[in-house]
């Protein structure tokens, strides 16, 4: 099953104004089906060819989806219901004109399988707005009300070695004052996009509240703070540059806990806080685990 919460903010307003386009297109190629049917003229290739479904203007852009949704159900009824479609439209044109009770039945099938895919196509959209209203604009990653609905569902999961980590960008509100907050969005999406690219896909980044991040991972306890260091000394490295040609360097402070399935989520995350908490008060830049501090 796909995570359709894997897709960008970006991706999803693309794919939704891209699928708004392409189901105005279909709406027109069918006032044409239904033109020529009643007009009884001659279909044109767009309804007698074999592949018609891959070179129409829908056929195009769900091949270019494969990457984002492949796997996931909804995709499959999409491309599914679509190729029924243009069969029945071809069917429809291999009657011949005399033959109505035929053409009659072709017809409502083709209604049914054209208000279903409607329907499906409704129903991504839908899911795809709802990700939409819980992402955060500026870095692209899952907000907080989405973050607390993941937690959830991960604390009565089965995963064993699941931890809650909060970062901290060091001194940010430094970085506000000294260059403005328009840099200081830069050096959080930079610190986004670093996080993402250097973390495995099933692990979840959270944008908590302004300087601050909140990251799901699953793996063994022995590796989780190898992990989280390495993430620290990736965006101690880093350099965010701004338009005007400067280069602004910026450490982060973490602190994790392990997931603690008897206490709620805030309590979880309180723990992880307690930890970052004491990284800040050792001196920042560094990954403290709640654990070894109780």
């Amino acid at each position: 099953m796909v995570n359709l919460d894997k897709i960008s903010f970006s991706k999803a307003h693309h794919i939704l104004h891209t699928l708004e386009m392409c189901m105005i297109s279909h709406e027109q190629w069918f006032e044409r089906i239904n033109r020529n049917l009643i007009k009884k003229q001659p279909f044109a290739l767009q309804f007698t060819d074999k592949e018609a479904y891959n070179k129409c203007r829908m056929g195009g852009f769900l091949r270019t989806l494969e990457d984002d949704l492949l796997g996931s159900d909804i995709y499959e009824d999409i491309i599914f219901l679509h190729k029924r479609v243009h069969f029945t439209a071809r069917a429809i044109t291999q009657v011949k004109v005399s033959e109505y009770n035929k053409i009659y039945e072709l017809y409502d099938e083709l209604i049914n399988q054209r208000n279903a895919m409607k329907w499906i196509v409704l129903i991504l959209e839908n899911q795809l707005k709802n990700n939409i209203v819980q992402v955060d604009p500026l870095t692209g990653l899952m907000n907080r009300q989405k973050m607390e609905t993941t937690l959830q569902r991960i604390r009565g999961g089965e995963e064993s070695d699941s931890i809650v980590c909060i970062a901290d960008v060091d001194h940010f509100k430094k970085v506000n004052d000294t260059y403005g907050h328009t840099v200081g969005d830069l050096v959080l999406i930079n610190i986004a996009n670093l996080m993402k690219s250097n973390l495995r896909p099933a692990d979840t980044i959270f944008r908590y509240g302004g300087e601050e991040f909140v990251l799901s991972i699953t793996a063994p306890k022995n590796k989780v703070f190898k992990i989280v260091d390495n993430l620290r000394k990736i965006i101690a490295k880093s350099v965010t540059n701004t338009m005007d040609g400067q280069e602004i360097k910026v450490t982060a402070s973490f602190g994790i806990t392990f997931m603690d399935r008897e206490i709620s989520v805030t309590d979880n995350l309180s723990n992880a806080d307690k930890a970052l908490y004491h990284s800040k008060e050792s001196g920042r830049n560094r990954v403290t685990q709640y654990e070894d501090i109780v």
